[in-house]
C-alpha cells in the first residue's frame, strides 16, 4: 500500500488470476447509473441482522460516525455557551461569585429550550457540565460548580472556551461538506493507494494514471535542475539564461572547432550538449534555491505546475484510492482470494471506504458470478474482516442481485447482502458492491480531529 502521495513506481506485474479480468468500461459505466445511486438508500432500508458468528454488520458509515462525533461536540459547546449567557445574566455585577447545580439548570424552563437535546432531568446536564470544567469555566464546589472568572475582567473566563466553539465548529462544516461529495481523492479520512494489479479500472484510466504521473515526475525533475546565468551582450541587452541544466558544477572550458572557448552544457531533452561562450557565462545556481530574478521566476512557475501536477495525479489515481485502512484490509484479502479487482469513483456510496469488486471466475446460467468461488470470496471478506489486523477488526456489507447467495451468506453469518439495480445479473453491469470500515474508527490529520484522553474532540 502506498499513502496517497505522489510517488515514482515501476510497472506493475498483472494479477495471476484463472479468467479474463472484466471488461475496462465495466467500472466507468457504473458512475452515473440511478442503481448505485440507490445503494445507500437500499441499505439503508435493510434490518440489522442477527447476530452470528460472522463479522459485524457495516450499519453506520465511518463519515455519519464521525460527523456524528462532531455535532455531539458542537451541541454541547452551544450548550455551554447557552448556560453561560444565563449564568451572567443571574450573577449581575462582574466580580460576584457564581455557582450552579444541574438541578437548577434543569429546573429553568427558559434554559432548558436552548439546550440540545433538551434535559430531562440532572443527569442529561452532566456531559455539558463536564465539557464547561474541561474548558476552565467552572470547577468541582462543594455544593455544585464554582464559576472561574477572569482575573482582569471578574467575568467568568470562557476565553478556551469561545476558541474550541469557533476551531470545532468550522471543522464540522468541512467535514460534512467534504463527506457529502463521497469522494475519494477528497476524503474524510486518511487515503492510499490499491495496487494497480489489484485496481479494477478502464483502460483510459489506467491510461492516465501513468501519464499523470510522468508529468509530475518531468516537474520534479525541472525543479532539481540548474540555471546557467549569462551576461548581457555587447549592447548591454540581457541574454536569455539556460534552463534545464542537469549538473550543478560548470563544466571546464574547451575550445571548439573555431577556437572559441566553450562550455558544454549537459541540458534535459537535448539530444548533445548545448556549447556557450566561455565569455558569456555569468555562473549556474540551482532552480530550488537560486537568487536571480529569472531563476525565482522560473522556480515560482515551476512549483505553481507542481501543484497542478500533483491535483491531476490525485484525481488519475481516484479509481484505486480508498481509505488506508481498506487499501490494508483488501492486501490482506488477497493473501487468502486471488479472484478478483476493485476500483471506486467519485460519489460512490460510502466514499474512500467503498469498494466496486469485479470477480474473474465466470458466469452461471443465471447471467451471476458463479456460485461456488462466489461463496468462497464472500468467505474470505468475513474472514478478513474478523481477523485483528493493524487496523483491528472490520464490519462489512455488500449488494448484489444474487438471491442465492444472498440465502447462502445470510444462513452463514446474518443479513449481509441486498439488492439494488445494476449489481447484475449480466449484462446489467455484474459487480459487487462493498462497504468495509473498522470495528473502531480511528480520525486522523485528514479526518482534522482526534478524541483526547478527557473524551474531548481536539482539531488537528
Amino acid at each position: 500500500m502506498r499513502l496517497h502521495v505522489p510517488e515514482r513506481e515501476s510497472e506493475p506485474a498483472a494479477p495471476a488470476v484463472a479468467a479474463a479480468l472484466p471488461q475496462p468500461h465495466q467500472l466507468m459505466q457504473l458512475q452515473t447509473t440511478a442503481g448505485n445511486q440507490a445503494v445507500t438508500a437500499m441499505l439503508g432500508r435493510s434490518a440489522r441482522p442477527l447476530a452470528r458468528a460472522g463479522a459485524n454488520y457495516a450499519k453506520t458509515s465511518p463519515q455519519a460516525e464521525m460527523s456524528g462525533v462532531l455535532h455531539k461536540e458542537v451541541d454541547l459547546l452551544n450548550n455551554a455557551k447557552a448556560i453561560v449567557a444565563w449564568l451572567r445574566a443571574k450573577r449581575g455585577a462582574p466580580g460576584t461569585a457564581v455557582t450552579v447545580t444541574a438541578g437548577q439548570i434543569v429546573g429553568d424552563a427558559a434554559l432548558v429550550k436552548k439546550l440540545t437535546p433538551k434535559p430531562k432531568e440532572e443527569g442529561d446536564v452532566q456531559p455539558t457540565l463536564d465539557l464547561m470544567v474541561y474548558y476552565g469555566v467552572l470547577k468541582a464546589g462543594s455544593s455544585g460548580f464554582d464559576g472561574v472568572l477572569d482575573k482582569d475582567t471578574g467575568d467568568l473566563d470562557t476565553a478556551r472556551l469561545d476558541a474550541a466553539t469557533g476551531e470545532i465548529t468550522a471543522l464540522t462544516k468541512d467535514f460534512d461538506e467534504r463527506a457529502a461529495k463521497k469522494d475519494s481523492v477528497d476524503p474524510v479520512s486518511m487515503t492510499g493507494l490499491l495496487d494497480q494489479s489489484l485496481a479494477a479500472g478502464a483502460a483510459s484510466e489506467k491510461k492516465e494514471d501513468k501519464a499523470a504521473e510522468q508529468a509530475l515526475a518531468d516537474v520534479e525533475a525541472q525543479l532539481g535542475e540548474h540555471v546557467v546565468l549569462r551576461t548581457p551582450d555587447p549592447k548591454g541587452k540581457a541574454r536569455p539564461a539556460i534552463t534545464r541544466v542537469t549538473v550543478d558544477k560548470l563544466p571546464a572550458a574547451a575550445p571548439n572547432a573555431k577556437g572559441v572557448d566553450v562550455i558544454a552544457l549537459p541540458v534535459a531533452g537535448a539530444a548533445k550538449p548545448v556549447e556557450v561562450a566561455a565569455d558569456e557565462v555569468a555562473g549556474i545556481e540551482a532552480v530550488s534555491s537560486g537568487a536571480s530574478a529569472e531563476t525565482a521566476k522560473l522556480r515560482t512557475a515551476l512549483q505553481a505546475k507542481l501543484e497542478k501536477a500533483k491535483k491531476r495525479v490525485a484525481r488519475a489515481q481516484g479509481y484505486r484510492t480508498f481509505a488506508v485502512e481498506v487499501v490494508e484490509f483488501l492486501e490482506r484479502l488477497r493473501t487468502r482470494n486471488t479472484t478478483w479487482v476493485g476500483g471506486t469513483y467519485p460519489t460512490h456510496d460510502w466514499g474512500e471506504f467503498s469498494v466496486d469488486v469485479f470477480l474473474n471466475v465466470g458466469e452461471d446460467s443465471a447471467g451471476f458470478y458463479k456460485i461456488g468461488p462466489t461463496e468462497t470470496f464472500f468467505d474470505a471478506i468475513d474472514a478478513t474482516a474478523q481477523e485483528d489486523g493493524k487496523w483491528g477488526t472490520f464490519q462489512w456489507r455488500a449488494v448484489y442481485n444474487d438471491d442465492r447467495m444472498i440465502k447462502t451468506i445470510g444462513d452463514k453469518y446474518g443479513k449481509r447482502i441486498s439488492k439494488a439495480p445494476h449489481h447484475g445479473p449480466s449484462p446489467d453491469k455484474l459487480h459487487v458492491h462493498l462497504d468495509l470500515r473498522p470495528d473502531k474508527l480511528q480520525p486522523d490529520a485528514t479526518s482534522g480531529f482526534h478524541i483526547n484522553q478527557s473524551g474531548r474532540v481536539e482539531t488537528l
